[in-house]
């Protein structure tokens, strides 16, 4: 074998090593470590985290973190939904477990002071009409977040709560305080790493995601691991 035919092996090698670990990284299950302890902390609104965080996982959307989140003092749940020939609870296409909508609603009744935050991560306000016609007298116990401000307007029309405003999918320097301020909102959210916009509001602003106690001037967090005081 030639110097140049054994250089064409390794490569070759080399290229077949790199698409075969893409395609473990690609179809392997995401990894969401849980909550090690839940810590209390004073003076902040919580709001649960997709469903609140487990010992085992966070990001779970399921009634055992729901559950747990509640006995913990919760009572605000930020669930991720998406729209897949129904609403189910799921953060992404590759969720391994997908709890139906109904078993939300169930939960619902059975908690009758707790509030679910929406984050549709398909498409929101088709999602939030279909979650209006779905929901019938619990529709007044979600809180909307909308992404966009072309959002607020259909979104108000279906009958939820006053909603939320979340930066999350917008850019850093995109203006939004004067459409935050001049319209009826539950809250402004963003990234933590944006806090510094905080100040740019009149709203209440939530941060997410912040499993530790942090003095900032804000109303309050998204969480995994904290719990009322």
């Amino acid at each position: 074998m030639t110097h140049i035919s054994l250089q064409r092996k390794l490569v070759w090698m080399a290229a077949l090593a790199a698409l075969a670990f893409i395609g473990i990284w690609r179809f392997a299950p995401k990894s969401h470590p849980g909550c090690d302890a839940y810590t209390p902390i004073t003076g902040k609104a919580l709001i649960a985290h997709a469903g609140g965080g487990l010992p085992t996982a966070t990001y779970t959307n399921d009634i055992e973190a729901m559950d747990l989140a509640y006995r913990n003092g919760l009572r605000l749940i930020e669930i991720d939904f998406m729209n897949s020939g129904g609403i189910v609870l799921a953060h992404d296409d590759e969720d391994r477990k997908v709890v139906p909508l109904v078993d939300l609603l169930n939960w619902m009744r059975s908690h009758p002071d707790a509030l679910i935050v929406t984050d549709f991560k398909t498409n929101n306000v088709s999602g939030l009409r279909m979650l209006a016609a779905a929901s019938g007298d619990l529709r007044d116990r979600f809180i909307p977040q909308i992404y966009q401000p072309s959002e607020y307007l259909p979104v108000q029309s279906f009958g939820f709560r006053k909603p939320i405003f979340t930066l999350y999918r917008l850019p850093s320097y995109y203006k939004w305080s004067e459409f935050a301020d001049r319209t009826d909102l539950f809250a402004v959210t963003m990234p933590v790493d944006r806090a510094d916009q905080a100040h740019l509001t009149s709203k209440p602003v939530f941060l997410h995601t912040v499993n530790e106690s942090l003095n900032l001037d804000v109303a309050g967090f998204y969480t995994d691991c904290l719990i009322p005081g």
